[in-house]
C-alpha cells in the first residue's frame, strides 16, 4: 500500500543507468560499486531470495515503485515565495558575511601551508534571506481522487506535515550546515 501511495503522489521511480556509486570508505577508496540500476537490481535479488518478511515487503514496494510503465505523480510543487506581509515589512534579502581566517591555508593545493595567525581574514559577502521572513510553499494535486472529499483533505494534511518537517529538520538551500535554510513552522501556517 505504501508503494502505491508514494507512486500515486510522486510518480514512478526512474533509475539512471549511467550514474555510478563510488565507495567513500577509507579502506576501499574510489571503488566502483556499480550504477544505480545495478545496485537496484542487486537489492531486488537479495530481497527476492530472502525469507525475511520485511525484505519480501521491500521487494514488493520496489516493484511497485519501479515498474516498466513510468508515471508522473499527481502531487505538483511550485516555487516557494515570500508572503505579502513579509515583503511589505522590509527588504527580504540582507548582506551577510563569511570571514575565513586562514585564506592561504584554504587556497593551498599542496597542503604545505598550515593555518596560522599571521594570515589576514578574507571577508566574503553574500546575500541571504533575512531572519523571520515568511514564505508560502504552494502545491496542488493534478487530478481528483475517486473519493475526492475524504482523501484530498487527508493527503493535503499529510503533504503539509511533510513540508513542515523537512523545512524544520533538513532545511533548504546552501549553507544548512551553518544554520541557514531552516524554518520555524507554526501549526497554523498555510502551505
Amino acid at each position: 500500500r505504501k508503494g502505491m501511495e508514494i507512486r500515486e503522489l510522486f510518480g514512478s521511480v526512474f533509475i539512471e543507468t549511467n550514474s555510478v556509486f563510488i565507495e567513500k570508505n577509507k579502506d576501499k577508496p574510489g571503488e566502483n560499486l556499480g550504477t544505480s540500476l545495478e545496485r537496484f537490481k542487486d537489492w531486488h535479488k537479495i530481497a527476492g531470495k530472502s525469507n525475511n518478511p520485511k525484505l519480501k515487503e521491500l521487494k514488493t514496494q520496489l516493484e511497485i515503485l519501479s515498474s516498466e510503465e513510468h508515471t508522473g505523480g499527481i502531487l505538483k510543487f511550485y516555487d516557494a515565495v515570500p508572503t505579502p506581509e513579509s515583503m511589505a515589512e522590509k527588504e527580504i534579502l540582507h548582506v551577510d558575511i563569511l570571514n575565513p581566517h586562514y585564506p592561504n591555508y584554504y587556497s593551498d593545493d599542496t597542503d604545505l601551508i598550515p593555518p596560522s595567525d599571521d594570515q589576514n581574514p578574507n571577508p566574503v559577502y553574500f546575500l541571504a534571506v533575512r531572519p523571520n521572513a515568511s514564505f508560502v510553499f504552494p502545491f496542488r494535486f493534478s487530478k481528483m481522487h475517486e473519493n475526492q472529499n475524504a482523501s484530498d483533505a487527508m493527503d493535503k494534511e499529510r503533504v503539509q506535515s511533510w513540508i513542515k518537517e523537512s523545512l524544520s529538520c533538513a532545511g533548504v538551500g546552501a549553507k544548512t550546515a551553518s544554520g541557514y535554510g531552516y524554518f520555524d513552522c507554526p501549526d497554523d501556517s498555510r502551505t
